[in-house]
């Protein structure tokens, strides 16, 4: 039996196009959580010194291809309630707990996920309160509007969207797509 090549290609090539631009990983955006399975995790940190603005370059294909580099203020998300940590929007927990995170855990005796966390917090009668937990539990990704993708968080159904800072692709700023 004989093949034409040429009939083959006309039919498949377009098909295999197109499955090729639908991936299983794309994520559906606004998500609530796991935001680290769509991140490149050397990129994942603190934003700033006070350490109460988390950054990332995540895509929303698993972290493949053209990367958007945002940060979200930590404040936005969580609210200390004598010295417990809650997932509250607007809640402005950085104002009375400090927050390590990864490898710079003190109290991290071996490797910690680079996502692990540990903020202590003030409970308004002097003392301090550790709470360990993990981002990936409560930072997400969204879109901000604009078609980039940012580090998100939400409760209730009010979504905080993190802020964009650029395009990122193998290290070197680009134009987004």
């Amino acid at each position: 039996m004989m093949f034409n090549h040429n009939l083959v290609s006309k039919v498949f090539a377009p098909m295999a196009a197109l499955l090729a631009s639908v991936t299983a990983t794309d994520a559906p955006l606004p998500m609530a959580t796991g935001f680290s399975s769509y991140c490149d995790p050397t990129s994942i940190g603190f934003y700033d010194s006070a350490q109460t603005q988390l950054t990332a370059m995540c895509s929303a294909a698993g972290g493949a291809g053209v990367l958007y580099e945002s940060y979200l203020d930590l404040n936005l998300c969580f609210v200390n309630v004598k010295g417990s940590l809650y997932l509250r929007m607007n809640g402005g927990a950085l104002h009375s707990c400090t927050c390590e995170m990864g490898d710079q855990i003190t109290s991290c005796q071996f490797h910690c996920g680079i996502t692990q966390a540990e903020c202590s917090c003030h409970n308004g009668h002097g003392n301090i309160v550790n709470n360990p937990f993990d981002f990936n539990s409560y930072i997400g990704l969204a879109d901000d509007g604009e078609g980039h993708v940012v580090l998100s968080c939400q409760d209730a159904g009010t979504i905080a969207v993190g802020t964009f800072t650029r395009c990122v692709d193998l290290g070197d700023t680009v134009d987004c797509p």
